[in-house]
């Protein structure tokens, strides 16, 4: 098939406490025609926003990007191609913006690798069984 956006919204602050809006949020993304929905809304806003919604929305795929749109846009500057391959692209974000990014990444990222690993054990002993 062919891909290409079926269309772009950037919702008002606040727009998750507010129903009617988003009400209006899925009922366009439903009558877009989309199968792949991005969401970025940076975390954990577009992570809750998804989870709560992932029921009503009409689309194969939802997925977070986060900061995906700043990147391509210019707003925001990717990290230096030795730390992407590495795999520590978020090293110089924490060290730019510690204040914003520590929790994120010292604290719920460690829980979030915990739970892959209990789970992954847990499917791996049902499994064996």
């Amino acid at each position: 098939g062919r891909e290409m956006v079926v269309g772009t919204y950037s919702p008002p602050f606040g727009f998750e406490r507010n129903e009617v809006e988003c009400e209006r949020i899925i009922e366009t993304i439903n009558n877009s025609g989309a199968t792949v929905l991005a969401v970025g809304l940076g975390a954990p806003k577009q992570e809750k926003w998804i989870f709560q919604n992932r029921q009503r929305l009409n689309v194969k795929f939802t997925g977070a990007i986060g900061a995906v749109f700043d990147f391509y846009a210019g707003n925001v500057k990717r990290s230096h191609p030795l730390f992407r391959n590495l795999g520590l692209e978020w090293l110089p974000r924490l060290i730019k913006e510690p204040t914003r990014l520590w929790r994120r990444t010292l604290v719920s990222a460690p829980i979030f690798i915990a739970h892959l690993f209990r789970t992954a054990f847990i499917r791996r002993k049902n499994y064996d069984k």
